[in-house]
């Protein structure tokens, strides 16, 4: 059986104590002392080391051998005991009883009842064997509570614990919870004296005219928010009692439970039980035998943390952790740091009612006027200094006083009344456009961090690497210099003024003016430009900084005395001549006409003003397959042979037209048979126009036939306009009639744009549109093969339709008509959707007059 000692201290803490059963066996015998004594031992608590009277009345025992709840002790608990060691004279009885002995808390004086442990103890913190305590085996200690035994000092001790700076305070470095103000810990502004009163707005000044009021709270109410209480009798709004009720939720500072135990549970506290381990313990604090555990025993504890353990008691220990006598005062004890007073904490003299006002010397009085009202007679504003200028003061009744003027800038303003005089005002430039006098002095910069950059980038821009150079960094690398010396370096990734991999400038040996691209300072030097004592033939020369050659590029010849032969070679102060043959991207010639002969091009002449004759042949540059073209008539010609002084040109013109003849008219559609036709005014109409030969339009006319009354049509008027082609159909407006064209008398009309209108060779459309109460005839081309009319250009024919004399010329109607507005321009600037018409009759014929 185990033999079980239960300790339990006057909190009723439970300690537990079960030593092995069977004992363990060890050289020489068992235990040979407990606390010193042998035979019948009682223990008592000054038998254990460490422990005062003062310590267990003021605190209670916490845990044994690092474990709470119920505690078996193993042999190795008991310090100084050693399996080794001889037994000099064994216990006799425990308690004045022998065999298997239970220990209860009447065993050992001092100590009040505790409950019967179930196991005896088989390891410590989960080991066997020499066990060393340390805080983390304290397994109902918490994070906190290891904080205060391993910390370095008090001060750390004072962090873990989360002790304010007021911790170290006594109580009278603090405000008590009701205390009173003089009328100087008042803070304000203004003057404080007799005169003065306090403001509202925390400014002391003499009120105007006196005077004084009151308010009064309506309403009380108190929530309990997130906090998890509840409140009854709230709002109060005459007077009464507000009831908090409910839990404080943990993260309200509270358990959120209603008990011990499920506070512990909602805490995450530990429980009373713990399992048994494997093997038992050989040592305690590395002491084997009957074994006292202190505070020196816990390995990791520091001198401050042991300095707790052992203190007398709790005041001792406040004194270790360095702990003022606020202490141990409640929070309630002081006034918060930021806290508000009533009117009637304020000490001063006097009678303090609803007619007196706090004066500046603490004084409760009535000021000057009894609290009564007064009336102002003049109000006057000045600008002082400002700058600012003032009208309308001073007020003797009622009016308005307006500023004026511009405020200095000694006072905050700018002095100006525009935003450049502003800035100049303030010694500034725009930032649009800024303009300075003077030196300019910017940082230097870097490649990577330019002084001067352009839009968002921030590594391309313009800098100095060096004294008296300008650099240029793209994308945060150095790429353009000019250097001190005033060479000028382009493509740089590294080089100084000396080694560029471009200068323009005189290069470095000083001996040819003009472009010097350069190697290196041995390389090869690319000179352009003359210089004293240079070739006489020759502005380019290539001149190796060393001894040698200077291979130019791959060929088929060589200078068998230095090189391959497959490969060419310049002498140095060698020179390049001839010219560069077809095969290899050149002309192979010196002149214009050579080069286009070499590369097979005929010459052109797209600027004549007249027509070729046979005298522009090949001495002129001319062969077959030159192009002519004559810009005035718009014609163009092909050289069928270049034959000297018989060259052949042949006209592309068309074979059926001689050419427009200025002042002559011409027809829009050549080669159809004339009728007449009524057309419906309110409507747009088209007709093809054909355009033979390059040719200016001025004029377009049109006949009117007259009507069978003679009459002509009645208050009609007429308005042409010229029309591009795009896919068989009209397009845009070119040019449009300048004035509106009387349909009411006459018969030949001419409509006539503002300017000329140049036309090259093609297809074009007339648009006419018409008003008027009747409908007027004019003259229309035939729109049937029977009359002989012209080949339908717009819709193309249908089956057989030419053969069988179908449809061939017909007119076109917009859609959607424009609305006519007479004396204006109104023609659409596109002609839009139009539909063909087959009707007869068919288009309007209009004559155009050639300049």
């Amino acid at each position: 059986m185990p033999t079980i000692v239960r300790i339990s201290d006057s909190s009723a803490v439970q300690r537990i104590v079960q030593v092995n059963s069977p004992p363990v066996v060890v050289a020489g015998g068992g235990v040979q002392s407990v606390a010193g004594r042998t035979g019948a031992v009682t223990l008592s608590t000054s038998d254990i080391a460490g422990f005062s009277a003062a310590v267990a009345a003021a605190s209670p025992v916490l845990s044994v051998c690092g474990r709470t709840g119920a505690i078996t002790l193993a042999p190795a608990d008991v310090a100084g005991f050693s399996a080794a060691a001889a037994a000099a004279a064994p216990v006799q009885s425990v308690a004045g009883r022998t065999g298997a002995v239970t220990l209860t808390n009447s065993d050992i004086g001092g100590f009040a009842s505790a409950a019967s442990a179930a196991a005896p103890v088989q390891s410590v913190a989960g080991r066997t064997g020499t066990v060393t305590i340390a805080a983390a085996d304290l397994t109902d200690s918490t994070t906190a509570g290891r904080a205060i035994l391993t910390a370095a000092d008090a001060s750390a001790q004072r962090s873990a614990l989360g002790l304010g700076t007021a911790a170290t305070q006594p109580a009278g470095a603090f405000a008590a919870a009701s205390h009173t103000h003089g009328i100087a810990d008042l803070t304000a502004t203004g003057t404080r004296d007799a005169t003065t009163y306090l403001r509202g707005d925390g400014t002391w000044a003499t009120p105007a005219g006196g005077g004084g009021g009151s308010g009064t709270v309506t309403s009380v109410a108190v929530s309990g928010g997130s906090t998890g209480l509840t409140v009854s009798g709230s709002p109060v709004t005459s007077s009464g009692t507000i009831t908090l009720a409910g839990t404080l939720a943990i993260a309200a500072g509270g358990t959120g439970a209603t008990t011990a135990s499920a506070a512990l549970t909602a805490l995450g506290g530990v429980t009373s039980s713990q399992a048994a381990a494997a093997a038992p313990v050989q040592s305690v604090a590395g002491r084997t035998g009957a074994v006292t555990i202190a505070a020196a025993d816990v390995t990791d504890a520091t001198t401050v943390g042991k300095g707790l353990l052992t203190a007398a008691d709790a005041a001792a220990q406040r004194t270790a952790l360095g702990l003022g006598t606020a202490a141990t005062s409640a929070s309630s004890a002081f006034a918060a740091a930021s806290h508000t007073h009533a009117i009637a904490d304020l000490t001063a003299t006097g009678t303090r009612d609803s007619t007196t006002f706090l004066r500046g010397d603490g004084t409760w009085s009535v000021p000057a006027g009894g609290g009564g009202s007064g009336t102002v007679t003049s109000v006057a504003l000045s600008g002082g200094t400002t700058g600012l200028t003032v009208s309308g003061s001073p007020v003797t009744t009622s009016g308005t006083i307006t500023l004026a003027g511009t405020l200095a800038v000694a006072n905050g303003g700018t002095g100006a009344t525009s935003a450049s005089a502003a800035l100049t005002a303030l010694g500034a430039a725009p930032a649009a456009s800024p303009t300075f006098t003077g030196t300019l002095s910017l940082p230097s910069g870097s490649a990577g961090a330019p002084t001067i950059i352009f839009g968002t980038g921030t590594t391309s821009g313009i800098y100095s690497a060096a004294t008296n150079e300008l650099s240029i960094s793209v994308s945060g690398t150095r790429r353009h210099a000019i250097f001190s010396s005033g060479n000028a370096g382009f493509g740089l990734s590294s080089g100084t003024g000396n080694q560029p991999s471009l200068t323009v400038a005189t290069n470095p040996s000083a001996s040819l003016l003009g472009l010097s691209v350069v190697g290196s300072t041995t390389g090869p030097t690319i000179s352009i430009g003359a210089a004293s004592g240079a070739p006489t033939d020759g502005d380019i020369t290539i001149t190796p900084r060393g001894s040698g050659l200077v291979r130019i590029t791959t060929a088929t010849t060589s200078d068998s005395s230095t090189a391959a032969a497959s490969t060419a070679f310049v002498k140095a102060q060698g020179y390049l001549s001839g010219t560069v043959p077809v095969a290899s991207g050149g002309t192979g010639a010196t002149t214009v006409a050579g080069a286009l002969s070499n590369l097979g091009v005929p010459k052109a002449n797209s600027a004549a003003t007249v027509d070729p004759t046979t005298t522009d042949d090949s001495g002129s540059g001319y062969a077959a397959g030159s192009h002519w073209l004559n810009t005035s008539g718009g014609e163009i010609f092909i050289a069928r042979t270049a034959v000297s002084g018989a060259a052949e040109w042949m006209g592309l013109s068309p074979m059926d037209h001689p050419g427009y003849v200025s002042g002559l008219w011409y027809g829009t559609q050549p080669n159809a048979v004339i009728t007449t036709g009524a057309y419906p005014t309110g409507s747009m109409l088209f007709s093809p126009m054909t355009v033979m030969f390059r040719v200016s339009v001025t004029n377009i006319s049109f006949y009117m036939v007259t009507t069978a009354t003679s009459g002509g049509a009645t208050a009609a008027y007429a308005k042409v306009g010229l029309y591009s082609n795009s896919g068989g159909r009209p397009a845009n407006l070119l040019a449009e009639c300048n004035a509106d064209i009387d349909l009411t008398t006459g018969q030949i009309k001419t409509a006539t744009f503002a300017s000329a209108v140049t036309l090259n060779p093609g297809v074009y459309w007339v648009g006419i549109v018409t008003q008027g109460t009747n409908a007027p005839v004019f003259v229309s081309w035939s729109n049937t093969a029977g009359g002989g009319g012209f080949v339908n250009i717009v819709g193309g024919l249908t089956g057989g339709a030419f053969m069988a004399g179908g449809q061939l010329i017909n007119r076109m109607a917009r859609n959607t008509a424009p609305t006519y507005v007479a004396g204006s321009a109104f023609l659409p600037a596109t002609a839009g959707a139009v539909t063909i018409s087959g009707t007869s009759p068919g288009s309007i014929v209009f004559m155009f007059q050639a300049p």
